[in-house]
């Protein structure tokens, strides 16, 4: 079975319930919202409260986000909608740079960078950014390769606050 087939038996299904696409797209939009929220608050939180590792909750996820945009640029793998002739649950025109997901990067990052702070609360963050991956494969943007990978890498990125 090929990635197509294997695409089409998930996201085939929600295509076909107008109302399961707009929540998955929503879902997509909120966890994203979440995110980009989450960081700035933990970035502020740790400058008000004087942390003596404030500055690296700028730097750790900054240089790794550049890192792994260059990484992503030198591999420019095609997305699965311009390889395997698929139709997203959502329009995308992005050409390439498909692996690591930096979408899901940013938000396992984001999370590691509150599990500095709050254990418990980054953790249900990294859970939310595996939900996240799920979410982006099920909708056809990414194949589940990528967002494993910028998971993982987001996560020892992460590591980097322990060092």
């Amino acid at each position: 079975m090929n990635y197509a087939e294997i695409y089409e038996k998930t996201g085939g299904k929600i295509r076909s319930h107008p109302e399961a696409v707009t929540a998955v797209k929503a879902a997509d939009r909120f966890l994203t919202a979440v995110f980009y929220l989450v960081y700035p608050l933990t970035i502020g939180y740790g400058f008000w409260m004087h942390l003596s590792y404030r500055y690296f909750l700028i730097l750790v996820p900054g240089i790794s986000f550049v890192v792994v945009s260059a990484f992503r640029h030198l591999v420019n793998r095609r997305r699965p909608y311009e390889a395997s002739g698929i139709t997203p649950l959502w329009h995308k025109d992005t050409r390439g740079h498909s692996f690591p997901s930096r979408h899901v990067f940013s938000s396992a990052i984001i999370a590691m960078t509150l599990c500095r702070i709050h254990l418990p609360s980054g953790m249900l963050l990294l859970v939310l950014s595996g939900v996240e991956g799920v979410i982006r494969v099920i909708a056809g943007v990414h194949y589940p390769s990528d967002v494993t990978a910028g998971w993982i890498i987001g996560v020892l990125c992460g590591f980097m606050y322990w060092l």
